[in-house]
């Protein structure tokens, strides 16, 4: 009965440090889907930029 208990102890500890992984995995994926949406409106951004830029220079005459 020793034995399982401690086996128990085990599993429990192992089981809270991987949901601290987890935690950690589901913070850091959030942080990236931050980033990568903003680098995302700086490509749309500089997209814009550049077609107006053609813009302009194709209607001059």
């Amino acid at each position: 009965v020793t034995e399982i208990q401690a086996d128990i102890t085990d599993l429990r500890a192992k089981m809270t440090l991987s949901q601290a992984v987890i935690d950690k995995l589901k913070e850091e994926i959030g942080k990236l889907m931050e980033d990568f949406q903003e680098l995302m409106s700086l490509i749309m951004q500089m997209i814009q930029a550049k077609s107006e830029t053609m813009q302009t220079v194709l209607s001059r005459p």
